[in-house]
């Protein structure tokens, strides 16, 4: 079997078997949410476009993140998301999501919008395009949308919840994209260890457990660990921050399909 045969099975089998529209390394957007078992979805940073929109409410003012790898080294990934905060109550963003190559390609882009609804709690909505380009197959087209939420319960405690396609839009009456929920909690143990944990529910694959720890060992400096059930995953990334940037980079090992390598850089201003 040639190498391209394996990169397209491998392809299929990575449409089936992830968060289709979430995370394009996760499919959690970013080398950064890698690096912590992709447990992201409580994130309030330059990554909430790309995860759980509803946390865009907590930037300051304008984000940025690209990020780019190497699905188990044979398939490219790539993701880039923006977002401003318009005021104290209202956010938007846009993010892209790209998987393959020229000849069969899956790509997501999304609108989204978050408002605060009460101090410590923010909602989001999300407008997506889904896209299926294959040379082979043709093309396929797909809108849904994204909901989230984010609440802030104490100053170290944050839950966020995330649901894509929930009202369970198809591509055709034979090829189903599925509803898939998240829930999870970020829990700062101290100034320099934050502590994430995360369920992720999909009608194809069940329960994913996930579970992540981010260490400033110097400053700016964080090294990063993850785990995560589905498929027995380890995650490993670092990151540093100069300024108003951050670069980081991350790598997930599966025991069968090997090794995904992960860079970003992302901005905050």
């Amino acid at each position: 079997m040639s190498f391209r045969s394996v990169k397209y099975i491998t392809f299929f089998l990575f449409i089936c078997s992830i968060s289709i529209g979430q995370e394009i390394v996760n499919i959690s957007g970013s080398a950064a949410g890698l690096g912590v078992g992709q447990a992201t979805v409580t994130w309030n940073d330059a990554h909430a476009a790309a995860n759980n929109q509803a946390g865009m409410i907590a930037t300051e003012n304008l984000t940025f993140q690209a990020s780019a790898g190497r699905l188990w080294g044979a398939v490219n990934v790539f993701s880039t998301s923006v977002s401003k905060k318009i005021n104290r109550y209202n956010a938007v963003g846009l993010s892209i999501k790209h998987v393959g190559d020229r000849d069969l390609n899956n790509q997501i882009i999304g609108l989204s919008y978050a408002r605060k609804i009460f101090k410590s709690w923010s909602l989001s909505l999300q407008a997506d395009l889904l896209s299926y380009q294959s040379l082979s197959f043709g093309n396929r087209y797909l809108a849904t949308v994204e909901l989230g939420s984010m609440f802030q319960a104490s100053e170290k405690l944050r839950v966020g919840f995330h649901v894509f396609n929930p009202f369970g839009q198809a591509l055709s009456d034979t090829d189903d994209v599925p509803a898939i929920l998240r829930l999870g909690v970020l829990y700062q143990l101290s100034d320099k260890i934050e502590l994430v944990s995360e369920v992720e529910q999909q009608w194809v694959l069940g329960y994913d457990l996930k579970a992540g720890i981010s260490y400033e060992l110097i400053d700016n400096l964080h090294i990063r660990s993850g785990f995560s059930s589905r498929g027995s995953q380890i995650y490993f990334g670092m990151s540093y921050g100069f300024g108003k940037f951050a670069v980081h980079g991350a790598t997930s090992v599966h025991p069968t399909l090997g090794i995904t390598p992960a860079g970003e850089i992302s901005f905050e201003n």
